[in-house]
């Protein structure tokens, strides 16, 4: 009996204690497995199936001040920080500041991990404009939300400028900064707009004096209704940018040259566990703006839970005057809790 008592009264402290411990972060996993076929004889093997990647989360809070966040991803040639930075939880005028490995603020698909978005493969700006399909470089990120009815973010960034697809890949001892405005607004209960314009500069090569300048603007209507927000749903989203990117001409100086390219996207959920989504693209290639390419996608997803999804996606791509098509089928599956990405 006295046993029985002294639990009832200590086991809730006792819960309590672990529950705020710092030394046990929050766990997760999420993997992807694909299997993909291409009639493009150009390419490598023309049916390929393999466990594609497998990321591994970390996430608690430091102390009163600061929290930690780490993603590990790993395939066939090993394991990777993929992101890990510290953010503040403390400072004043809704300031929030992050130090490390950071997603760049540029555009909106940027900043989302790849299990997130509604179509399998990357767009071609991601592709075109960024190693890997994606900015994750070294450095700090300062944003503000003004005290609004609305909601507005401003965030600036510098960073290290590896990123070998539109900077120097870190050869350069100069840095790159990029800039973000977010403006969100509810347009009904059902609707909601994003709007939000990037640009960033960074060193286009080592010891050359050339630069890479990027402006971008994303848009993003979603339709939800709140009697059945899990159930229906339609968004549509674009994303545009212009690459200026600076050239040496016969004379000894430098011409900039400018690429512009984007895309548009519709996804429509019928019912609470199925998406149908399209996405036409466009793009010249950043370094060489004679080479113009486009493809077009469509995709079918399937969600048993909120931790599995099935996603197949037929995508036709055209360029330099070849054309292909691609299949390809994923599964991807979550265990632990992994945390919210940027909406």
């Amino acid at each position: 009996m006295l046993i029985a008592l002294w639990w009832a009264i200590t086991a809730p402290a006792w819960t309590g204690t672990a529950a705020a411990n710092p030394m046990n972060p929050d766990l997760s996993v999420i993997g992807t497995i694909a299997g993909r076929w291409t009639d493009d004889r150009t390419a490598g093997p023309r049916f390929e199936a393999a466990l594609e990647e497998v990321e591994l989360g970390l996430k608690s809070d430091v102390d009163p001040y600061l929290t930690a966040e780490a993603f590990l991803a790993g395939d066939r040639a090993g394991f990777g920080v993929e992101e890990a930075h510290l953010d503040t939880l403390a400072l004043p005028a809704n300031l929030k500041a992050s130090l490390g490995r950071i997603r760049a603020s540029f555009g909106k698909l940027n900043l989302t991990h790849e299990h997130t978005w509604y179509t399998v493969t990357p767009p071609l700006l991601a592709t075109n404009l960024f190693d890997g399909a994606a900015w994750v470089d070294d450095g700090a990120r300062l944003s503000w939300i003004a005290p609004l009815d609305t909601y507005h973010e401003v965030t600036v960034e510098a960073l290290r400028g590896r990123d070998a697809g539109s900077f120097s890949g870190g050869a350069s001892a100069d840095w790159a900064g990029a800039g973000h405005l977010k403006n969100f607004f509810d347009l009904t209960d059902a609707t909601s707009l994003e709007a939000g314009w990037s640009v960033a500069r960074g060193p286009d090569g080592p010891g050359t004096g050339s630069h890479t300048n990027l402006g971008g603007a994303d848009l993003t209507l979603k339709w939800r209704p709140p009697e059945a927000n899990v159930r229906r749903s339609v968004a549509l989203q674009a994303e545009g940018a212009l690459v200026a990117r600076d050239r040496p001409n016969p004379a000894g100086g430098l011409t900039v040259a400018r690429t512009p390219m984007g895309w548009l996207l519709l996804d429509v959920q019928p019912g609470q566990r199925w998406h149908v989504a399209a996405r036409v693209d466009g793009a010249a290639d950043s370094r060489d703006p004679h080479v113009h390419a486009r493809a077009a996608a469509g995709v079918i997803s399937y969600s048993p839970s909120e931790f599995s999804n099935l996603m197949i996606e037929t995508r036709g791509d055209r360029a330099g005057g070849h054309a292909w098509t691609t299949v390809t089928t994923r599964l991807t599956f979550s265990i632990g809790p992994h945390g919210a990405h940027p909406f």
